[in-house]
């Protein structure tokens, strides 16, 4: 009889998290839900590792330990759990991308090995590769992202945010169509996509001179920034650059205040040392319009 009511816990907990699965792919993640729930059997770990990524997804400071907590407690309910050694590893990158990491080296290091150990486990997982694409981009090895990026798609043609990262590093190797093309797909593909797919969009539009589609954009990314949906600092930084192409001086300068209340860290070098841009002239035109907007 136990035997018996042990199995009838387990389906139980399949057909919980086939539900669940269901109504994310129908009202939040879209496809990319049924992905991430092959990664694991186990009821708990799928859920910590849902949070995890969720949280994760904000690309806020506290939410990102938060996420890292609980991709290592899935971790630790399933070891081979692909996808949440994966979300762990893009904490890392997080890290260092924002400059919260004492050590951005070892934050990428660190994010290396996770998606080596997930690779080993699971070589045609497309978060793998998503994450792989990240780390050659923040190395600044612009071809190398884009196939990694082309071929999480490959193995995953309806997931939403693999569309969304190959898109962010499209921006930062100058194809902005490209860009603009896949972040908009990555949002028909997801009902209701994480704020971060807005910035690679709102800088492609202004570098194709579409301001005002650019604006519009960099404005939902700053309101979604104020319920911490993303760093609010670099909202504001977007649209100040932004509002300086288009002659609004005074605005500007007072976001980047704003900002640098925020974070008082913020620079023009730092900027220069976070942006991966594989065009030193698209680089400096960001950073010429944060400089007329008072960043130093």
């Amino acid at each position: 009889m136990t035997a018996r009511w042990g199995e009838l816990f387990d389906i139980q907990d399949e057909i919980t998290q086939k539900i669940v699965v269901s109504l994310q792919v129908e009202l939040t993640s879209g496809e990319q839900a049924r992905v991430f729930a092959k990664s694991t059997d186990n009821l708990d770990a799928w859920c910590y590792g849902v949070k995890g990524n969720y949280l994760l997804d904000k690309f806020n400071r506290e939410d990102n330990l938060k996420a890292r907590d609980l991709l290592e407690a899935a971790i630790k309910l399933d070891p081979g759990h692909a996808s949440a050694i994966v979300w762990l590893g893009a904490t890392h990158t997080v890290d260092a991308a924002y400059g919260w990491s004492k050590s951005p080296a070892k934050s990428f290091n660190r994010a290396h090995e996770l998606a080596q150990k997930a690779l080993a486990l699971d070589d045609k997982s497309p978060n793998v590769h998503i994450l792989l694409g990240t780390i050659y981009l923040a190395q600044r090895l612009h071809d190398q992202a884009i196939a990694a990026g082309n071929h999480s798609i490959l193995l995953a043609p309806g997931m939403s945010i693999a569309h969304a990262h190959l898109a962010n590093t499209m921006f930062f190797s100058g194809r902005f169509e490209d860009a603009i093309a896949l972040t908009e797909k990555a949002m028909r593909l997801s009902p209701w996509y994480p704020a971060f797919y807005l910035s690679p969009l709102a800088r492609s539009y202004a570098f194709k001179g579409r301001y005002e589609e650019a604006i519009a954009a960099s404005s939902q990314l700053y309101d979604r920034s104020r319920t911490g949906d993303y760093p609010q600092e670099w909202a504001l930084l977007h649209l100040a650059g932004l509002y300086v192409a288009v002659g609004r001086q005074d605005e500007a300068r007072s976001l980047v205040a704003e900002a640098l209340k925020i974070n008082p860290g913020l620079s023009l070098a730092f900027f220069k040392q976070t942006q991966p841009f594989k065009s030193p002239a698209q680089m400096q035109r960001e950073l010429e319009a944060l400089e007329k907007a008072g960043l130093k």
